[in-house]
């Protein structure tokens, strides 16, 4: 028997909670987007993809609850709904495109599935209210930006799964103070913990080869970062501007998360 996606392509209307039928199947691009009626959103069983800019711009949207059918959430889906406090994502998607949440900045909790297993350029970006993250058993790859700016995230849980961490994945994160890299991780990216002003403790595992350029650049408060026998290559400035290792006093001014 053949199956037809049905798409809902387009919302204008102001309504807080729209309902959205329950034979839907896919949320289509820029539907709900720039709606500042809404404020709750329940996604019906059924739904298997939220298009590109599906919500963008939806302001005042605060609560998302997603079907168990979802597989796929598009690029800048959810960007600019600044009190999206809450986000869960079922098992069984394995895509989340760039910028699928970027400047979601009252998002505090994010729940990952082990379905998932890279988090694209830019996703978390900006997401200032986030304070502590566990990420999924399952996740290889952390791409460019992921969790830029994230100013108050204070803890990070990295999977043993992990292998790569790309380009200002974490950069200019103030407010994280220890990070324990994963046993497995092959790759981490140019400016990766850039401007982690408050970063005091870091444990690199002996998986690592390179430290590439700015990796733990302006860390001012880094202690003396132990480095594994592994490592064949070290970028002159992957630690530049760390105090402690430096002996210069950590300046006044602490760093502010950029606007992409």
């Amino acid at each position: 028997m053949e199956h037809f996606d049905i798409t809902c392509n387009a919302y204008s209307g102001e309504n807080e909670h729209p309902i959205i039928p329950d034979n839907i199947t896919v949320i289509g691009q820029s539907c709900f987007a720039w709606n500042l009626s809404i404020e709750r959103i329940d996604i019906p069983e059924g739904v298997t993809t939220i298009e590109k800019n599906a919500f963008t711009g939806c302001s005042n949207l605060e609560v998302v609850h997603f079907p168990s059918t979802l597989t796929h959430i598009g690029e800048e889906a959810f960007l600019g709904c600044w009190k999206l406090h809450e986000i869960d994502v079922p098992e069984g998607v394995t895509t989340i495109d760039e910028h699928a949440f970027l400047r979601c900045r009252s998002l505090s909790s994010i729940s990952l599935p082990h379905t998932l297993t890279e988090i694209q350029r830019g996703c978390f970006q900006n997401c200032a209210g986030l304070e502590h993250l566990v990420l999924p058993d399952g996740l290889t790859h952390i791409h460019d930006e992921a969790f830029q700016g994230c100013v108050n995230l204070e803890t990070i849980e990295f999977p043993d799964s992990l292998e790569m961490i790309e380009n200002d994945a974490f950069s200019r994160c103030i407010s994280l103070t220890s990070i324990t890299l994963p046993p497995y991780l092959g790759w981490l990216g140019q400016r990766a913990f850039l401007g982690c002003s408050e970063l005091r403790n870091v444990s690199i595992p002996n998986s690592l080869m390179s430290l590439e350029e700015g990796a733990f650049k302006e860390c001012y408060r880094l202690a003396p970062v132990t480095l594994p026998d592994s490592l064949e290559f070290i970028d002159e400035s992957a630690l530049e501007e760390n105090a402690r290792q430096t002996d210069q006093n950590p300046p006044s001014d602490e760093c502010s998360a950029q606007q992409p």
